[in-house]
């Protein structure tokens, strides 16, 4: 495992028990914010090695609906960069979240990780997802399973390879259910 691998995912594994412990989080924009946060904490603050850029308009020319990296580290020592997209469906008042349409987004976002890293010089992708919704966690017998996000399937990018001229990825869904959300262990791309 790479060293930005451990830090990433040491990172997740602090912010999920800090959610659970006393934070809350209100969106994925606040996600990613608070991901960005320790990170940069855990790497005592080296803003010389570790530039971090949010919101980066990076997919323009694949998608012209949704063009934006949720958040990008270039590792000036290393002189790489890592795209990291993140999910955070939730129940509102109004109901659950759209949970077919977010499956198929989770699909979609891990195939562009997989184009960044193909055909835009990035040194690898990570995928982080939580949730409060059980339905992304466990396989149902009554919903289409096209983009199947329950836990221990074996996805596929099958649908996405023409469209982003990419090699397959198989990628595995692992989760990690506590009192507040379940949090997928960290898919690497």
């Amino acid at each position: 495992m790479s060293e930005i691998e451990e830090k990433i995912k040491e990172t997740w594994t602090n912010i999920n028990n800090l959610i659970e412990d006393e934070y809350k989080v209100s969106s994925e924009k606040t996600l990613v914010f608070l991901f960005a946060m320790e990170f940069m904490k855990l790497n005592e603050c080296n803003f010389e090695r570790y530039v971090l850029d949010f919101e980066n308009n990076i997919y323009a020319e694949v998608d012209s609906s949704d063009t934006f990296l949720d958040l990008k580290i270039n590792d000036k020592e290393e002189n790489k960069k890592y795209a990291l997209e993140f999910k955070f469906p939730r129940k509102s008042s109004n109901g659950n979240s759209n949970q077919t349409e977010i499956r198929k987004k989770v699909y979609k976002d891990i195939a562009r990780l997989q184009y960044l890293k193909e055909r835009k010089g990035f040194f690898g992708g990570f995928f982080l997802m939580m949730t409060d919704e059980n339905p992304y966690v466990v396989k149902s017998k009554n919903r289409d399973n096209t983009y199947d996000t329950s836990n221990r399937h074996i996805g596929s990018l099958a649908e996405y390879l023409s469209q982003y001229s990419i090699s397959d990825l198989e990628f595995k869904f692992k989760w990690e259910v506590k009192d507040k959300y379940s949090y997928l262990k960290v898919i690497k791309v």
